[in-house]
This record gives structure tokens, C-alpha cells and sequence, in this order.
């Protein structure tokens, strides 16, 4: 039943994040601003109110908290389809949405989709971080073999996920997907409704009361920590986004009394900024260990652009390629990562975790290089000059544009302006440049995972295990900061031409991580 579950909430998790990437792709195919404000959304809201959270799923009982989490998230997700779906029928019933009108839909869909990652992230820490624990009897072989299972699962999803809601989406149409992303949401609420009440009637474990903590969530270097690859994430990212359980490690004293209202209100403050003071008090710590060469260099690999984000997509989309190419294509990285799981072990034993950290990285700059030389090949449109005078040229205009996965749109038009974003209706093909950058970002897969797999394992033998938390948290910190970062730079440089210049930043970035490496190996 548990397993069950857990494969229907992370299908539903996967296709609602890639078709996310889709439709903002398609709304603004001039423009990356779109994508760079949910994203920085995101990330906000993930940094403040992770801890308040974390703190709430610790405080709350098991059935509720699961129950909740699970009916908030689909009904989420039901309502930001039924917004997108309102949006592209307003757009193919009219020839001009009011741009007032326009902003307040794209400011609901994207609260809407923040908040669902929210309940996203606090089911994580339900199921995962507290039911599997109390179903394994805290069992470390037990609790093994379900930690692998539910990574299995996940990556199983996000093989399969986008492959099939990209292919929805670009021959059905926007409007269609946005229907059936709503209905296997509504269907999934039934169903992972009866399976959590199923579980929980059979565990007994389940229904003991939780044991106090003195902190309200307590950071780890598990298989889903903060810097092991994280499968839940839209965009093959690490696991950025489990800052819920960073901050708990600093609070503990807050709670050694029972506060008063005032104590309270003055506790969530400091949990909402939780990761800014994770970073600060535990850096210290962090700088005495000499592995914090091999965390530098993995928080060097968010700042970067070259992965499945919505970012990534909206590029792609806009040099014509599908929704459904995308999604196989993200299945095809996805199953590179699994292979690294499987080769790394022998990696290894062959060379050692330094050595392998050099090769991993080595690889990942290799592969990505190609997305550096694509920016020159034919079709490529980066042109490191300023928005203006692109927007005094039709010329960037007419190759930005791409209708495959666009709105709705009437067929009495060639090239119709919406609410001030222009959408065409001539296909666009994709060109060299876009398959040869797509390719790189797609080998370059292997060797991430396998860096990050050993960034973890040197975490672990070398940090001591009563610092873990501390250090732990500021690792986190320092990953959920340059993710944050990335964002901003895309929202600063949103237009497609300018693409190029996050691409060569972000392979200064991979560099750097490559760099730091093998500082750590030379020492």
C-alpha cells in the first residue's frame, strides 16, 4: 500500500512539474521572466517557511499530517490546472487579454503550484522521513531496503513521467493536459486517500504517539539530505529543496521551556529564516573540515542552468522543440543517472572516492562543453547585447518564436499578440544548435550523479557525526543560496538570446566545482 502511494504522488509530482515547464514555456516564448519568478518563488518560499513546516509535520499527528499534506497537494494542483485551463480559453476567446487581468492569473498559477511544492515537501517528511522509519521498526536493513525501493519508484517516475504528459501535451494540446494533469490529480486523491488509511490500519507502530524532540526537525546525511541528487525535483537538480530540515538543528534551545505566545511568534521568525542563520552560525564548523572543498564544489553545480528546470525548457521550446521530445529526452538523463548508480560502486574500488570525485567532474565539464560550443553553431541566437535593442528588432523576435506547445490560439491569424507576448503559428524546426547543447546536458547526467554520490559518501566518512547537523545544514544552506542565485541571474537576463551568457556562466561554475575537487585530492 505504502509503495503504492508512493508512486502515484511522485507520478503526479513529475507530470505536474514538467507540464509547469510547459506552459510557462508556452505563454512566453520571447521570455524566460515567467520562469524565473516561479522559480524564485520557489525558492523563497521554500528558505522561509521550510523550518515553520518542518516544525508543524513534527507537532502534528501521523494520520492527520499524512491525510492533510496528501488532500492539500492534489487539490493544489486540481486548482492551478483549472486556472491554466481558464487562461487558455480566455486567450482563444479573445484577441487581447487586459494585462491586469493577465498578471493576476500568472500570480494565482504560480502561488498555487508554490504552494503545492510546500505540501509537496512537508509529505516528504511525513511518509519518508517519519512513516518508513515507524513502519521498518526502525529496523537499518529493513529501513534500507524500503529507502532503495521508494528511490527506485522515483526514479522510475521520473523516467516515465514526462515522456508521457509531453507527449499529451503537444498532441492533445495545452488545454487537454491541463485537463488530465486535473483529473489524475482528483483520481490519485481517492486513491492515495484509501491507501494511507490502509497502511495505517495495518502498522500498529503508526498509531504510537511521536517521541518529543528538542528540535523540531533534525538535518542528516541520509539518502534524501541536502546533498544527496534529489529524484522529486522538476529539473534533475540535487536535493535543493529539503531546507525543512536544516534549521531544526539551531533551535533547540528555543524549545527546552514551553514558550509563551510571545516566545512563539518570536520562534517562527527565526525558523522562517532558518537557513540564513544555519549558514551563519555553522560556518565556522563547516571551513575546520577539509571536505568543505568537495561542498563548495557541489554548491557550485546549482548555479547552473544546464539541467531539466523550467529554464532549460523554456529555452528548448522556444528553438522548436516538443513537449514530447523533452520528455524523453529528460527520461534518457534520468537514465543515465541510474546508471551512475550502478557503475559507481566499481568506480570506486577501482580509484577511490577523490579520484572518482576528479573523474565525475571531469566528465560533467566534458560533456558540457558541447552546450559552450552549441552557443556558435548554426542556429544558435546568442547575442550577449542588450534587451533594447533586441526589442528594436524584429530579427531576435522571429527566431525566439515556437507554436507546438503554445496556447490555443484562433486560426484566422499568422501572428497574433496576447497580452503583450506574440505567438506564432510556423513551426519553428529545431536546429543543430539546440540538439548539440540538449546532448551535453543529457551525457553530462553520468557524471553528476556520480560527483554527488561521492560528495556524499566523503560527507559521511569524514564529518564527525556529532557536527553532522551543523554541517549538514550549512551545506544545505549553501546549495538552496546558489540555486536562489541562478534564478535571480535568469530573471535579470531573461531573453532567449541571452541564454548564452547563463550558459558560459554556468559552465564557469562547473568549472570551478572541478577545480575545487581536485584542490581536495591534491591535499
Amino acid at each position: 500500500a505504502i509503495y503504492s502511494c508512493h508512486f502515484l504522488a511522485s507520478w503526479s509530482s513529475r507530470m505536474w512539474s514538467f507540464s509547469m515547464g510547459l506552459f510557462l514555456a508556452s505563454v512566453s516564448t520571447e521570455s524566460m521572466q515567467l520562469s524565473a519568478t516561479y522559480g524564485l518563488s520557489r525558492g523563497a518560499a521554500i528558505l522561509l517557511l521550510g523550518a515553520i513546516i518542518g516544525d508543524w509535520v513534527d507537532q502534528t499527528p501521523r494520520l492527520k499530517a499524512a491525510t492533510l499534506t496528501m488532500i492539500g497537494q492534489n487539490v493544489l494542483v486540481l486548482s492551478c490546472s483549472c486556472v491554466i485551463l481558464a487562461l487558455t480559453i480566455t486567450v482563444s476567446q479573445m484577441d487581447h487579454v487586459d494585462t491586469w487581468l493577465r498578471y493576476l492569473l500568472y500570480a494565482i498559477i504560480i502561488s498555487l503550484s508554490v504552494s503545492s511544492r510546500l505540501m509537496k515537501e512537508a509529505r516528504i517528511l511525513v511518509m519518508e522521513r517519519d512513516w518508513i522509519v515507524e513502519m521498518c521498526d526502525r529496523d537499518e536493513h529493513h529501513l534500507a531496503v524500503m529507502t532503495s525501493s521508494f528511490r527506485r519508484i522515483d526514479l522510475l517516475t521520473k523516467m516515465l513521467a514526462p515522456v508521457a504528459i509531453g507527449h499529451i501535451m503537444t498532441y492533445a494540446g495545452t488545454s487537454v493536459g491541463c485537463v488530465f494533469v486535473g483529473v489524475w490529480s482528483l483520481l490519485s486523491l481517492g486513491a492515495e486517500y484509501f491507501l494511507i488509511r490502509r497502511a495505517y490500519a495495518i502498522v500498529p507502530t503508526l498509531r504510537s504517539k511521536k517521541h518529543p524532540r528538542n528540535a523540531p526537525v533534525t538535518p542528516n546525511l541520509s539518502d534524501s539530505n541536502p546533498i544527496a541528487p534529489n529524484t522529486s525535483d522538476s529539473t534533475d537538480k540535487l536535493h535543493q529543496d529539503n531546507s525543512l530540515r536544516r534549521a531544526g538543528f539551531f533551535f533547540s534551545s528555543l524549545r527546552q521551556r514551553q514558550p509563551s505566545k510571545r516566545r512563539k511568534a518570536r520562534c517562527h521568525w527565526w525558523r522562517m529564516f532558518g537557513t540564513f542563520i544555519a549558514l551563519y552560525r555553522g560556518l565556522r564548523i563547516y571551513v575546520s573540515y577539509d571536505v568543505m572543498l568537495t561542498g563548495l564544489a557541489l554548491a557550485s553545480l546549482y548555479l547552473t542552468v544546464l539541467g531539466f528546470d523550467e529554464v532549460t525548457i523554456g529555452y528548448a521550446t522556444a528553438h522548436g522543440l516538443k513537449g514530447s521530445v523533452l520528455g524523453t529526452l529528460m527520461g534518457t538523463g534520468a537514465g543515465f543517472g541510474i546508471l551512475a548508480t550502478f557503475t559507481y560502486p566499481f568506480i570506486v574500488r577501482r580509484l577511490g572516492l577523490a579520484n572518482t570525485g576528479i573523474l565525475a567532474l571531469g566528465l560533467q565539464v566534458t560533456c558540457l562543453s558541447l552546450c559552450v560550443i552549441s552557443l556558435w553553431l548554426p542556429g544558435s541566437n546568442f547575442v550577449p547585447v542588450s534587451s533594447s535593442d533586441v526589442n528594436n528588432s524584429s530579427h531576435f523576435v522571429n527566431r525566439s518564436l515556437s507554436d507546438r506547445d503554445a496556447l490555443i490560439l484562433p486560426s484566422n491569424s499568422n501572428n497574433i499578440s496576447i497580452s503583450g507576448f506574440i505567438m506564432a503559428n510556423d513551426e519553428k524546426t529545431p536546429d543543430i544548435s539546440i540538439w548539440v547543447m540538449i546532448a551535453g546536458v543529457v551525457l553530462a547526467r553520468f557524471g553528476l550523479w556520480t560527483a554527488d554520490l561521492t560528495i556524499i559518501q566523503l560527507f559521511l566518512e569524514r564529518v564527525d557525526t556529532k557536527e553532522r547537523g551543523i554541517v549538514n545544514g550549512v551545506q544545505g544552506s549553501l546549495n538552496q543560496l546558489m540555486d536562489f542565485l541562478k534564478y535571480g541571474l535568469v530573471h535579470f537576463l531573461p531573453h532567449i538570446h541571452q541564454f548564452g551568457i547563463l550558459v558560459i556562466i554556468s559552465f564557469g561554475f562547473i568549472c570551478t566545482g572541478w577545480t575545487l575537487m581536485c584542490v581536495y585530492a591534491m591535499k
